[in-house]
């Protein structure tokens, strides 16, 4: 069994061009788990009322921080996993959930090393849907479409299913970093179950009628992590 790490972090545009900002958008904002209403109502909102002007002012903000080397985000998360991979003798990887480096590619060179067991890393100091959980499934589907005879990730074989380990946030307050500087908590431990909506006026019910949304939907966290996770981590 050869084991391997992903880390995923957000994303940032391939340049501060216009044209590179407004594709980035366009896939960030799509994403269902950032804006969470119905696909027509997303569809409508960026590309209608976001896209025709925000690009300009994003493009001009990145490039009042844009590093000689590219992306700071992508500089230091390139940074952080040359350091990772001088620590460990197993192959590191690194992938944005938006843009380049893409998670297909990602997966392929682990593949290509032959790793089937995963260890995922997402580089987000806390949990929310729109980047903690959307990164984890994006690589969850993905090394899914590779279980099938149309490999996309390794042609070679007809099948690459790895086992995912999934890391989870670690809160930052003195107690909980003592805590997991004392005991590691197993990944079967149950979790606070996390409200996504909670709609309750007349209003707002019909809101969510017709955005599409539900009246109630829980997310439960940390339960909903690490179904595919083996002990070896």
């Amino acid at each position: 069994m050869m084991q391997g790490v992903l880390l995923v972090n957000l994303g940032s545009p391939n340049s501060p061009s216009v044209a590179d900002v407004r594709r980035y958008l366009r896939e960030f904002l799509m994403d269902g788990r950032v804006l969470d209403v119905n696909w027509f109502v997303r569809f409508c909102v960026v590309h209608f009322a976001i896209l025709p002007s925000r690009p300009q002012k994003t493009a001009e903000a990145y490039r009042k921080i844009w590093m000689p080397a590219g992306s700071p985000l992508i500089v230091i998360s390139r940074n952080l996993q040359a350091k990772l991979q001088q620590r460990v003798n197993v192959p590191v990887e690194l992938a944005m959930r938006y843009q380049e480096p893409a998670i297909p590619d990602a997966l392929r060179r682990l593949a290509e090393k032959g790793v089937d067991d995963l260890l995922l890393i997402p580089l987000f100091p806390h949990y929310a849907m729109s980047s903690y959980e959307s990164a984890v499934e994006r690589v969850k589907a993905v090394a899914a479409e590779s279980a099938t005879s149309a490999n996309p990730i390794r042609p070679a074989v007809t099948v690459w299913r790895p086992g995912i380990a999934v890391r989870r946030p670690v809160p930052r307050t003195p107690l909980a970093i003592a805590r997991s500087a004392s005991e590691r908590l197993p990944r079967s431990s149950p979790g606070p179950a996390c409200p996504k909506k909670n709609i309750r006026s007349p209003f707002s019910r019909a809101w969510a009628v017709i955005l599409g949304l539900n009246r109630t939907r829980i997310t439960n966290f940390p339960g909903w992590l690490g179904r595919e996770s083996r002990n070896s981590w």
